[in-house]
């Protein structure tokens, strides 16, 4: 099967094309960052998703599309509509007219809740975008947090707890639902084989029900680092004075901030967890990859590199 990845400089894409590739899948790769690592046999097309003449030679001759790129931090809200909803719906209409049998959006559980942020609000504008396309078989998914060798976003956790300080962003009440990369990739494979796209939107998770209580996921890194936390739950309006601090600073530096208001709403809603067991009766699929295991191998790597 020829299938045509976005988002290959990503940490999920990156690790979605060495999985395609080991499983003998032909690959179509649009680039847009000349320093993207893509298999020596795959077809690289050079653009980016404003790019109608690029998006239409990505999308020649595939069997199937994954469009895992998009932006999760930006300077600013146009960003994320035109990239992550705008992106989405030129790449959607071109694979439609190119007449693609199978397109897969990987969206957010963000998308659930479009008021908390920019970002959240892009993804499922995203997604309303490719339910307007005629004649587009697709689905999307909606993984919660992605962890494992490579993500950036976990190891700013980590490494607090290695300096024994768990940050506990929201309440008691609060929980998350996690899923390890190899898992998310896997989903995405299954859903290559699995039955025809029908504009389905999956959420996804490690399998966990009821989530995890974010105390959970620190005392698990805690055993892995061997440390004994002393847990904090900054007020409310500390974080919010932190985030326009951090967010305000990176905008003068011509940066873009990792930690925002927008970002500190999504930390800190109630329910980030995973409800939907449709797509495992759909496909087949189930995760493998119990967080445990997960955080041992994510901060192994981390310490591998030099980054813990």
């Amino acid at each position: 099967m020829r299938v045509a990845v976005t988002g290959a400089s990503g940490f999920v894409g990156a690790r979605l094309l060495e999985r395609l590739h080991e499983a003998g899948h032909a690959l179509t790769v649009l680039r847009h960052r000349s320093a993207v690592p893509v298999p020596a046999d795959a077809d690289v097309v050079d653009g980016g998703l404003h790019d109608d003449d690029a998006l239409a030679c990505f999308v020649a001759g595939a069997d199937a599309v994954i469009h895992c790129g998009g932006v999760v931090a930006a300077a600013d809200d146009a960003t994320f509509h035109r990239v992550n909803a705008e992106g989405t719906r030129r790449l959607g209409e071109a694979a439609a007219h190119a007449g693609v049998q199978r397109f897969l959006f990987v969206s957010s559980l963000a998308a659930r809740q479009p008021e908390l942020s920019a970002y959240a609000a892009s993804k499922r504008a995203g997604e309303d975008a490719l339910a307007a396309i005629d004649g587009l078989a697709w689905d999307a998914l909606r993984p919660p947090a992605v962890y494992g060798p490579g993500d950036q976003q976990v190891l700013v956790f980590a490494r607090l707890v290695k300096h024994g300080i768990g940050l506990l962003p929201a309440g008691d009440r609060a929980r998350v639902s996690l899923i390890h990369v190899d898992d998310l990739v896997g989903a995405m494979e299954a859903w290559l084989t699995g039955p025809e796209p029908v504009g389905a939107v999956y959420e996804l998770g490690d399998g966990r029900r009821g989530g995890y209580a974010w105390r959970t996921i620190i005392d698990a890194a805690a055993r892995e680092l061997t440390v004994h936390p002393w847990y904090i739950r900054p007020p409310a309006a500390a974080l919010k004075a932190l985030t326009y601090v951090v967010h305000g600073g990176a905008r003068l530096l011509g940066r873009v901030a990792f930690l925002s208001p927008d970002k500190l709403r999504e930390l800190r809603h109630d329910d980030w967890v995973c409800h939907d067991d449709r797509f495992r009766g759909r496909t087949g699929w189930r995760p493998r990859v119990p967080l445990g295991e997960g955080l041992r191998e994510t901060l192994a790597w981390y310490r591998a590199k030099g980054w813990l």
